[in-house]
């Protein structure tokens, strides 16, 4: 066999092992994600069972699986609001660590925004937050992992760079609006340093912090940064998003004030059983 004819079957058995890992990367984000499935409501944790951390945080977690997943039958319907329905799954997502309400977020928001709505900057930030709740929970569980390779890496660093490009450009287009800023706080300061978005997700926190304690420094939106929901996910992302950066006190004061204040009784109680261990 000639030099040449030698290169080129080891071309083709290169090509073709290309290809092979590349359908199976195919299979992995088309088939090993399947359709969203909720949790039996019945088995959610009442507050007065709630004794120590661990059963806080899972109480917090099967109440909002049981609040948006409400949502999320309702919205994702054929005649439903998209809109509603990706918020529904992003938050799912981020209470479940489940996969699939990320990839069912993710197509949710890009059907808003292929309809073209009048205000895209929120669907393009929540967009941007599911593509790095993927990153986050990519593969989860399954054989994929350990036939890929180094492939869930690629998947990560893909929507890790989707999450960027959405996030940034909802910034730039309604920079005052406190949604999109805590969607990128909360999304750059969880994604890896080496990606060089931590520093930009601390500074929308400091912004957001001054909002949060003035809200008339915000006329616009003065309305919900004085809401008791807004105060509830705004400290519970912050607390968490400190947590991961390293800044202990501000996590420990952002818990405090939760515990001392949260509107959800489920959040009051994971904050006071978080600090207290």
């Amino acid at each position: 066999m000639t030099t040449r004819q030698l290169f080129s079957l080891h071309f083709n058995r290169l090509y073709i092992i290309r290809t092979i890992l590349l359908g199976m990367l195919v299979f992995v984000l088309t088939g090993c994600v399947g359709a969203p499935k909720l949790s039996d409501s019945s088995t959610l944790i009442s507050p007065v069972q709630v004794f120590d951390e661990k059963t806080a945080q899972e109480a917090w977690r099967e109440s909002q699986v049981a609040k948006y997943g409400e949502v999320w039958t309702r919205q994702s319907a054929s005649n439903g609001d998209p809109y509603r329905a990706g918020q529904a799954a992003y938050y799912l997502a981020l209470a479940t660590f489940e996969p699939e309400w990320s990839k069912a977020a993710i197509n949710a928001f890009d059907k808003v925004l292929d309809g073209e709505p009048n205000f895209p900057h929120r669907a393009r930030a929540f967009l941007g937050a599911a593509h790095r709740l993927a990153a986050r929970d990519f593969p989860i569980k399954g054989a994929a992992q350990y036939l890929l390779f180094g492939m869930p890496g690629w998947v990560r660093t893909y929507h890790i760079r989707a999450s960027f490009s959405h996030l940034n450009r909802a910034v730039e287009d309604a920079p005052n609006d406190p949604v999109i800023r805590l969607s990128r706080g909360s999304a750059f300061v969880g994604i890896p340093t080496f990606f060089g978005g931590r520093e930009k997700g601390l500074e929308d926190y400091a912004q957001l912090e001054q909002w949060t304690k003035k809200p008339k420094s915000n006329p616009v939106y003065s309305d919900l940064l004085s809401s008791k929901g807004w105060r509830d996910e705004y400290y519970l992302m912050r607390a968490q998003s400190m947590k991961q950066a390293g800044i202990e006190h501000e996590s420990t004061t952002a818990w405090q004030i939760l515990s001392n204040e949260a509107s959800d009784a489920y959040l009051q109680s994971f904050a006071t059983y978080h600090l207290a261990n």
